[in-house]
């Protein structure tokens, strides 16, 4: 059997290190640093304000676990993952949620299926140890696998973990290559310029062998504002520094209230 190796990305770095949650109203348990929202119409149509310069999608095949499958100790991902909890927080499913305990969710992807600009954000490689059988690799955090064929390598991580890079997954001999392996323009919402993307498609089937097979589309934009999206937008910020404006005016009025309460009631004492 081949060795069975981990690069474990970070794929994101700070949002990751955020672990608390918080619950949606599906009482489910939503990862703070998940703060990423669809702005891709479900029809297909252009966002709303914006004209699409450029497109790309690509769908991605792995497979997908409960941890519980994982730490199985029949599983030959037993001895790494159980390092790998140990200093991995969890970003989240598909939905930004943490289901805590045996019930999150991770993907596990051959290396060389990963497109190579998403590969290069890789936090982490790990070889085999020399303690444990080549089929059981263990982790070991920091350890160069330059030595080790990509071929024999998998990536292991939470599916919230791809939203901090999704162009990077469809960028590589797009179109708009350019556009989208710049990160600076990507964007949770429409604005002028902006790079949106999404896993517009994730579907998971049982396998024959028990385990889950796991299919997977991102779709990425490139976009320009519209005379109507600009004039639309110019509105709400317009209207936002109002609002924004007569709530600081409310707290000073507020605050100089207060004080001559205080004054009065020092000069009756």
């Amino acid at each position: 059997m081949r060795p069975i190796l981990f690069a474990l990305p970070l794929l994101a770095a700070a949002p990751l290190a955020q672990s608390t949650v918080h619950h949606d109203s599906g009482h489910n348990r939503v990862v703070h640093s998940f703060k990423w929202q669809r702005a891709i119409p479900y029809d297909g149509s252009d966002p709303m304000g914006a004209e699409v310069t450029c497109r790309a999608e690509r769908t991605f095949h792995a497979t997908q676990y409960k941890l519980r499958d994982l730490q199985n100790p029949s599983s030959p991902w037993a001895p790494a993952m159980l390092n790998f909890l140990g200093w991995h927080p969890y970003p989240g499913s598909w939905d930004g949620v943490d289901a805590a305990g045996d019930d999150r969710e991770y993907v596990i992807m051959e290396y060389t299926d990963v497109p190579l600009p998403a590969g290069n954000q890789n936090g982490d490689s790990v070889s085999p140890s020399s303690s444990v059988p080549e089929s059981k690799a263990t982790m070991q955090a920091g350890e160069a696998s330059a030595a080790v064929p990509d071929e024999d390598k998998v990536v292991i991580f939470a599916a919230a973990a791809l939203y901090e890079i999704l162009p990077l997954w469809v960028a590589k001999g797009s179109p708009c290559e350019a556009d989208f392996m710049d990160l600076s323009r990507y964007s949770s919402y429409v604005r002028d310029k902006a790079v949106v993307a999404w896993p517009v498609e994730h579907e998971v089937q049982p396998g024959k062998d028990g385990t889950n097979n796991l299919t997977f589309k991102i779709l990425a934009l490139s976009l320009a504002e519209t005379d109507h999206g600009r004039a639309w937008r110019e509105m709400w910020e317009k209207l936002n520094t109002q609002v924004r404006r007569q709530a600081r005016k409310e707290q000073r009025e507020q605050r100089r209230a207060a004080r001559g309460q205080v004054d009065r009631a020092k000069d009756e004492l």
